[in-house]
C-alpha cells in the first residue's frame, strides 16, 4: 500500500504571492512547481477563499509567515480587544496580562450582544496565537515599537503589496494638531505650555494631508476648525482647502468617508488605481470601501517607524509655518503694530508651506519607512529649511525663554480624533458590522466669537494698481532678487484673465436675458 503523502502547509505571503500569480495568469502548472504543490486543487481552495487570505495579508494582524487562518468564532470581540490593547499601549503605562484581558473580553462580550462567549483559558492560547501576542512585548514599561512586526510589514508584506503599484500611485495619508495661533511670547517657557491669544481649545485645528511615495502628488488639504463659517471666512471664497467643521476640531469618520470619496472621484477622472495607506485611528472606518482607492492600514502601534508623513514630512510642515509666523510677527513688531492670526490667515500660510515641500523630503520620509520599488532612484537632495534666522532677533525683542525647536513641537501631542472608551470602540464596531458611518458627527459646530474680518473687497483697478506698486518697490530694492518681477507678472496675468472670463460670462448671461 502506498504511503499518504504528507501535506504541506502554505505560509499566509505564500497564498498571497499565489493568488497574484493566478491573477496575472500564471498556469498552475508552474505555480505548483514554484511553491512546491503536489496537487491542482491545493491552488483551487487558495483562490476560493482569495478575498479572506488577502484580507489577512493586507489589513489583518497575522504575521505573513502563519501557515493556519482559523477563523475567530467571535471577530467582533476580537477586533475590539485589540483596539483595546492599542489604546492602554498608547496612552498608559498600565501591564497587561491574561486576566485583565479576559476580563475585558467578559465587557466586550456584553456590550457587543454576544450571549454564548466564554473568556476560557483554551479561547485566550487561541486568541494569543492568532495575533502573536506576547504579554513581555506589550507590558507598560516599554513603549517601543514591535521590531518583529516592522521587520515582518517592510520585509514580506509591504514589497508584496506595493509590487503592483507605481510609485505614483502609492500614498499615505495622516492628521496632525496646530494651535495656528500661537504666537511666542516671554511667558511661553516650556514645551506644550499654553500660548498666548485667549483660549487654547478655540485656537486649535486639525489638519489632514496626504502625498505619493515619489513625491510628485500633494493632495489638497483637510483643515477641520470649530466654526462652521467663521467671520474671516466672509470674502474668502477660493479655499485653496477642504474646509469642515465640528465643536472639538477632529477628524470624524463622516469627514474622513467625504475626503476619501473626492479623492475617488478625481482617480475616476484620471483613470487611475491607488494604495491610500492610513493609521488605525478611531476616525479611519474599515468598512469603506472605493472603486479607484484602495485603503490599507498599517500595522497596529507602528506609525512612528513605518508612516512617512510622521517620519519627517508634517514636522516639515509644521516648522515651515512658525517660521512663516515668526515672519510675520517680526515685522509687525518692527512697524509697532499688533499681530493677529484669523483662520483664513492659517489656511493661506499652511497651503503655502505644503506647496514649498520638495518631492525628495516625501520620497526620503517614504524610503525611511520601508517604502522601496526598484523603479525609484535614490534621492539625495533634501530641503531641510534654513535656521530661522528670525528667531534669535524675536527672542531678544520679546525676552522669550524658549527654544524655537520647543515653539515649533509644543503641540505635536494634541488630539485629532476621538479617544476610544470601551463603550465607543464597541459603538464603532456594530456600526462597521451594520456598514454605518456617523453622518451627524461633522455638523456640532459652535458660533464664531472671534473678531470680525474688515478686509475690503478691491476692484480690478485697485488691485491691479498695488502689483503694479509692488514692481516699483521691488525695482527700488537691490536687495530683491529681480526675477521676482516673473513671479509677480504671472499673478498679474492670471487677475487679468480671470476678469477678462468673467466679464465674457456676464455679456453671454445677458444675451439671454
Amino acid at each position: 500500500m502506498s504511503k499518504r503523502n504528507k501535506y504541506k502547509s502554505i505560509s499566509l505571503r505564500d497564498k498571497y504571492e499565489i493568488l497574484e500569480m493566478v491573477k496575472s495568469k500564471v498556469k498552475y502548472s508552474d505555480i505548483m512547481v514554484k511553491h512546491n504543490i503536489k496537487h491542482a486543487s491545493n491552488i483551487s481552495n487558495i483562490v476560493k477563499n482569495r478575498e479572506k487570505i488577502i484580507y489577512e495579508f493586507e489589513n489583518g494582524q497575522l504575521d505573513s509567515s502563519r501557515k493556519k487562518m482559523r477563523s475567530a468564532k467571535f471577530p467582533e470581540l476580537e477586533k475590539a480587544l485589540i483596539q483595546f490593547m492599542e489604546k492602554v499601549h498608547n496612552e498608559t503605562d498600565l501591564p497587561l496580562n491574561g486576566i485583565l484581558l479576559k476580563e475585558k473580553a467578559l465587557i466586550f462580550a456584553d456590550k457587543l450582544g454576544l450571549e454564548n462567549f466564554n473568556a476560557s483559558d483554551g479561547w485566550l492560547d487561541r486568541f494569543r496565537e492568532r495575533y502573536g501576542i506576547k504579554f513581555s512585548a506589550i507590558h507598560g514599561e516599554s513603549k517601543s515599537v514591535n521590531e518583529n512586526v516592522v521587520n515582518d510589514w517592510t520585509t514580506n508584506k509591504l514589497p508584496d503589496i506595493i509590487q503592483n503599484y507605481e510609485p505614483k500611485d502609492v500614498f499615505n495619508g495622516d492628521e496632525f494638531g496646530l494651535f495656528y495661533k500661537c504666537l511666542p511670547n516671554k511667558k511661553m517657557t516650556l514645551k506644550g505650555q499654553s500660548c498666548s491669544g485667549g483660549k487654547q481649545s478655540k485656537e486649535r485645528i486639525t489638519v489632514f494631508i496626504a502625498c505619493n511615495m515619489d513625491g510628485s502628488e500633494k493632495l489638497k488639504m483637510t483643515v477641520i476648525g470649530k466654526y462652521q463659517k467663521p467671520h474671516c471666512f466672509k470674502n474668502f471664497k477660493n479655499k485653496p482647502v477642504n474646509y469642515f467643521s465640528n465643536k472639538t476640531a477632529w477628524m470624524k469618520d463622516c469627514i474622513f468617508k467625504e475626503v476619501l470619496e473626492e479623492i475617488n472621484k478625481n482617480m475616476i477622472k484620471q483613470n487611475r488605481k491607488i494604495l491610500f495607506f492610513v493609521d488605525n485611528c478611531s476616525a479611519h472606518p474599515e468598512n469603506l470601501k472605493f472603486s479607484n482607492v484602495k485603503i490599507m492600514f498599517l500595522p497596529a502601534n507602528t506609525t512612528a517607524r513605518l508612516q512617512p508623513c510622521d517620519a519627517g514630512i508634517i514636522a516639515w510642515i509644521k516648522k515651515n509655518y512658525r517660521i512663516k509666523l515668526v515672519r510675520k510677527l517680526l515685522v509687525a513688531y518692527e512697524n509697532k503694530e499688533d499681530l493677529k492670526i484669523d483662520l483664513k490667515d492659517a489656511i493661506l500660510l499652511l497651503h503655502s508651506s505644503w506647496k514649498e515641500l520638495k518631492s525628495s523630503t516625501v520620497k526620503n520620509c517614504f524610503k525611511k519607512c520601508g517604502f522601496n520599488t526598484e523603479s525609484q532612484n535614490d534621492e539625495t537632495e533634501d530641503n531641510d529649511l534654513e535656521e530661522n534666522t528670525n528667531w534669535e532677533n524675536l527672542a531678544s525683542h520679546l525676552e522669550l525663554n524658549l527654544s524655537f525647536t520647543d515653539y515649533i513641537t509644543m503641540d505635536d501631542n494634541l488630539t485629532v480624533c476621538e479617544k476610544l472608551t470601551a463603550d465607543s470602540i464597541a459603538e464603532n464596531i456594530l456600526r462597521e458590522k451594520n456598514n454605518d458611518i456617523d453622518i451627524t458627527s461633522g455638523s456640532d459646530t459652535e458660533i464664531d466669537d472671534t473678531f470680525e474680518d474688515n478686509t475690503p473687497n478691491y476692484t480690478f483697478k485697485e488691485t491691479l494698481q498695488m502689483i503694479t506698486n509692488i514692481k516699483n518697490f521691488v525695482a527700488s530694492n537691490t536687495k530683491i532678487d529681480i526675477e521676482s518681477f516673473h513671479l509677480l507678472d504671472i499673478l498679474e496675468k492670471k487677475i487679468v484673465d480671470s476678469h477678462i472670463f468673467a466679464s465674457k460670462q456676464t455679456l453671454i448671461s445677458d444675451y439671454f436675458k
